[in-house]
């Protein structure tokens, strides 16, 4: 019999805090642990584990519509990325050109100041920061560009007044602006197979539209398209995906 390969490993591990700080603020705090890995597995040459601060952010809510946020956090460009954390994906990843441009770095969580809130009973939503630029989710380095990333989202359920699943039917577009310093793109598998490498710099401009449709109790339809134009490379990269579900229970 040939033998079986049993390995296990834990990829990372987070711990979060949460807490109010005043009846209007409130204060959240994620550290993560993980494992140095290469190509997806532990390192053959890692002592020690890494240790990172994922999130640390405060929100003031001063009165509808208009909510502030300081701190490291998760930029709002991307509904897939912002506002579905992995353990609420219904695939395996995220689509890979959403995370080339977190890998690139250029979104997650960066250190900045955001304004936000909603309106209209939850009809409008809207947010709008600026940032350091350098989109490290699970490393804390220091800014070094001087230039800075401005986002900002905007969403619309014109059904959010209505009872039912089609309340939740939401459409929404975020925009990205950064003047980066040289780096570069990667496209990858999401096996994590090289696919194509360039070398981009200066303005990036980005949109990213999104789609959700719960079409009664069991099905539900979702999409989200990402373009990036990187005008002083005169390169473009954009992908997305569309899913449409059928819940088995619910």
């Amino acid at each position: 019999n040939k033998p079986v390969s049993n390995d296990f490993f834990l990829r990372r591990a987070r711990l979060d805090f949460s807490g109010t700080v005043t009846k209007k603020t409130e204060l959240f705090v994620e550290i993560e642990g993980a494992v140095p890995t290469t190509s997806g597995a532990p390192s053959a040459t890692a002592t020690q584990s890494d240790f990172a601060l994922v999130e640390a952010k405060l929100t003031h809510k001063f009165a509808d519509p208009f909510q502030v946020r300081l701190g490291k956090f998760l930029t709002p460009f991307s509904n897939e990325n912002t506002f579905r954390g992995s353990r609420a994906l219904d695939t395996a990843e995220r689509y890979a050109a959403l995370n080339t441009l977190i890998g690139l770095p250029a979104l997650d969580t960066q250190t900045g100041l955001m304004t936000f809130g909603q309106w209209a009973k939850g009809r409008y939503a809207y947010y709008a920061g600026v940032f350091n630029g350098n989109g490290r989710q699970g490393d804390n380095y220091r800014d070094n560009n001087s230039q800075k990333n401005l986002q900002g989202r905007f969403a619309w359920k014109p059904l959010a007044a209505i009872k039912g699943p089609m309340s939740n039917m939401s459409f929404g577009l975020g925009v990205d602006w950064d003047r980066e310093l040289g780096q570069t793109l990667t496209l990858k598998t999401l096996g994590g197979t090289t696919m194509n490498t360039m070398n981009v710099q200066g303005d990036r401009l980005g949109f990213s539209p999104d789609v959700f449709v719960p079409v009664g109790k069991w099905l539900e339809i979702r999409g989200e398209a990402l373009f990036e134009h990187f005008n002083d490379s005169r390169a473009d990269m954009y992908g997305g995906f569309g899913q449409v579900m059928w819940n088995i229970f619910k």
